[in-house]
């Protein structure tokens, strides 16, 4: 019996050791993906009137990659998998192919005009990178594909997959629901602006206001002074304000960026 205790003391000790053992050296790559709005554009080439017009859809999507695994390990490949379900054809898809890393304050200027993102905005061509372990890296990401011909369908489902090398296999990470009905196939093809979906995975948030006239009661009374806290030595606070009772507050207190 008194030879119970240590020598459950030396077991968990000895289990704690190979955990960190595993943990800090021998874990595997363990890649997980956020991906976050993804923004369509739709470039057009070519003149209608001679039957020759053609497009390049283009998405760009922001995402990270982390691998919590204590071994590096290589994403090989990412598309986006489209799908056309109301179409009378089981399962109906297309791939986007990688295109490239952009910079996208650069991307969000340029991109009404695909050769001149591409010359300013690429910070690589698409290719296969590494993950170190216990990394974080993150991209903006943009895939396009060529479309002979108008695609309109009110539901495109569009999935980010991803291949690594431990895997071997297309593994869906992310994915987004659109739409390009006539309206905004116009929007996107003809007049040449974009739009972003929120990934499915993100929660729906909308704005709120209770009640629908909250605003009419959160001003408060009197009017409000010009030049804030150099318009006088002080500021009256009367009932109703934001502090709720009559309270002097001396300016010195109060500090701003504007003061030197």
């Amino acid at each position: 019996m008194s030879n119970a205790f240590p020598l459950a003391i030396s077991i968990a000790a000895a289990i704690i050791s190979l955990g960190s053992l595993w943990m800090g050296h021998l874990a595997p790559f363990k890649l997980t993906i956020a991906a976050g709005s993804l923004q369509i554009r739709i470039a057009s080439f070519g003149d209608e009137s001679r039957g020759r017009k053609w497009y390049i859809p283009q998405v760009a999507i922001p995402v990270s990659f982390a691998n919590a695994g204590a071994r590096a390990g290589r994403v090989l490949g990412l598309r986006i998998f489209v799908e056309y379900p109301e179409l009378p054809i089981v399962s109906a898809h297309e791939v986007f192919t990688w295109h490239s890393e952009v910079d996208f304050p650069t991307f969000e200027r340029t991109f009404h005009s695909r050769l001149q993102w591409i010359e300013e905005a690429v910070l690589s061509s698409a290719a296969p990178f590494i993950m170190l372990p216990k990394s974080t890296v993150a991209k903006h990401l943009v895939f396009d594909a060529r479309w002979d011909d108008a695609v309109i369908q009110s539901v495109v489902n569009m999935h980010l997959e991803v291949y690594t090398d431990r895997s071997r296999k297309w593994t869906r990470v992310e994915s987004w629901q659109i739409s390009l009905n006539r309206i905004y196939w116009s929007e996107l093809a003809e007049v040449g602006n974009s739009f972003v979906y929120p990934p499915r995975s993100m929660p729906l948030t909308t704005r709120t206001v209770y009640p629908k006239n909250l605003h009419d009661f959160t001003r408060g009374k009197g009017d409000i002074p010009v030049g804030g806290l150099k318009a006088g030595a002080s500021i009256e606070l009367r009932s109703g304000d934001a502090c709720g009772g009559d309270e002097n507050i001396d300016d010195e207190r109060v500090s701003s960026d504007s003061e030197g």
